[in-house]
């Protein structure tokens, strides 16, 4: 098995993907993120300066041409869900989608992980809230290889000899599960972009849009991550698992020196601090 430490794990910060930040753990900070208004979600990757670029946009709804279908919009390239990501059907019966980032092609499959969660087994680090005595839902993304001379090196994580290499894992939203998170690994970095997008098309609900309403346009949430960024805005306080309000401002006050404190109580000063050469938390011996 060749086990690989993942390369990044994206939190999701919100219950709905298509209203949430994916905070990157290392470093910590927002990632990408998605806004929908009206039945458009748009998905923002996020510099370190908080700045939004935008990677694709879903538009939930169709058109006269394809009433059922809706569409993928990438570099003003229209495309339809559908073509983007496809779904298949193994001879056993078990679900899985496919999609293509530039030359690699890709197969979402998913399954059901107890105690020992796929990132586990491939050497990876799951998050605290994973590890309980049940069986979550998980969808792990491999790179489609096809055996001939010129098959590409194995790059990506793997389960077993032989097995395609594992790029990213992804626990959806889902009832019992604290926080969502995707997970990439070794030979996926090249495709994060396409990794969150296809992740977003696997697990959001038919007319989740409707409800998923972000009270930012992506304008207003660039302006509130540079403002955080730069310390001019109040931290946020969870008020409960969806919603967050930002938190009223303390006044500052000025600690009273060490000779005032003392005369207002009639306390006698106090002792030195510990010296014995023992005393390793010292920064001066």
């Amino acid at each position: 098995m060749n086990a690989a430490q993942p390369l990044c794990r994206f939190v999701l910060s919100r219950r709905s993907i298509l209203d949430t930040l994916f905070v990157n753990q290392t470093p910590r900070r927002p990632a990408y993120a998605t806004t929908t208004n009206g039945s458009v979600t748009t998905l923002w990757c996020i510099n370190y300066r908080g700045r939004l670029s935008e990677v694709a946009q879903i538009r939930w709804q169709g058109d006269s041409i394809n009433p059922t279908s809706g569409t993928v919009v990438v570099n003003g390239q229209a495309m339809l869900v559908d073509n983007v990501l496809k779904r298949t059907k193994s001879f056993f019966g078990s679900d899985s989608r496919t999609f293509t980032a530039g030359t690699t092609r890709c197969k979402w499959k998913t399954g059901k992980h107890g105690f020992q969660s796929p990132l586990q087994a491939n050497g990876g680090q799951s998050t605290a809230s994973h590890l309980m005595n049940t069986s979550w839902q998980v969808w792990t993304c491999c790179e489609i290889t096809t055996p001939s001379h010129g098959r590409r090196p194995n790059t990506g994580t793997s389960t077993s000899t032989g097995s395609p290499p594992v790029l990213a894992a992804f626990y959806p939203p889902q009832t019992g599960l604290i926080k969502s998170e995707i997970t990439v690994f070794p030979g996926g970095e090249a495709i994060v972009d396409h990794v969150i997008l296809t992740a977003i098309l696997i697990c959001a609900r038919k007319d989740e849009w409707r409800t998923a309403q972000s009270t930012l346009t992506g304008t207003a949430l660039e302006a509130s991550l540079k403002a955080e960024i730069r310390g001019t805005l109040p931290p946020y306080i969870p008020v409960t698992a969806d919603r967050y309000r930002v938190s009223a401002p303390r006044p500052l006050r000025r600690p009273p020196s060490t000779s005032h404190a003392r005369a207002r109580h009639n306390t006698p000063p106090a002792p030195p601090p510990y010296t014995s050469v023992d005393d390793i938390s010292l920064p001066n011996r």
